[in-house]
């Protein structure tokens, strides 16, 4: 069998492209083939192809734990908007690793149980203000336009901008897709190429 892709997410820039594709063919052929394989026999197929690719067989707000391929849906009523801005740079996921361990981790500072319970309560603000990206400083070391794009945006944003996964792209967070929308059209009438919106939705932990 042959099956051809369209990468509508740029490669090298964090956005989980890669994982993406691979879960979209995997629940494909489930639905094509009539497997019938529910989304736990799924992930774990998917866990056996990469760290990510699980994730997106679930989709939705999630806590991922392990190598990632752990899912849990975070439930909450929240909905995200982002504005996210991809520039020309690219950095390689193994690379960003290898610089993190060089530069070592920032363990006990932040905490994921924390913006766990921010989501759980509901609290934008607070989501906001503990979000944090352990993989940000060897992206921004070994793509210093990296750096540029996150104080661009942050200025136009007139908020912290992070690195999104391992770079090079970052994004902010919004309160409403208005407010996104303002920002994006603020950022490209500056010139801004490679600028996008998007916004995440929960699902609900008793997915099967």
């Amino acid at each position: 069998m042959f099956i051809a892709l369209e990468k509508q997410i740029p490669a090298g820039a964090g956005l989980g492209g890669g994982s993406s594709d691979a879960a979209g063919v995997l629940c494909g052929l489930n639905e094509l083939f009539g497997l019938g394989l529910s989304r736990v026999e799924l992930s774990g197929l998917a866990a056996e192809l990469g760290s990510d690719i699980a994730f997106f067989v679930y989709g939705g707000t999630a806590h991922c734990t392990g190598r990632g391929e752990k899912v849990a849906p975070v439930e909450t009523d929240l909905t995200m908007h982002y504005v996210v801005y991809c520039p020309r740079s690219r950095v390689s996921t193994a690379e960003a690793y290898q610089n993190l361990s060089r530069l070592g981790l920032t363990s006990g500072e932040h905490s994921a149980t924390f913006i766990l319970d921010c989501f759980a309560q509901g609290d934008f603000a607070a989501v906001c203000e503990n979000v944090f990206n352990r993989l940000d400083e060897a992206a921004v070391s070994l793509a210093p336009e990296v750096g540029e794009a996150k104080r661009f945006l942050a200025r136009v944003a007139s908020q912290a901008a992070f690195v999104s996964g391992s770079g090079a792209a970052v994004y902010v967070l919004l309160d409403s897709a208005g407010r996104a929308a303002e920002v994006a059209e603020r950022m490209r009438a500056e010139g801004a190429v490679g600028v996008f919106l998007a916004q995440t939705e929960a699902l609900g932990a008793n997915l099967t």
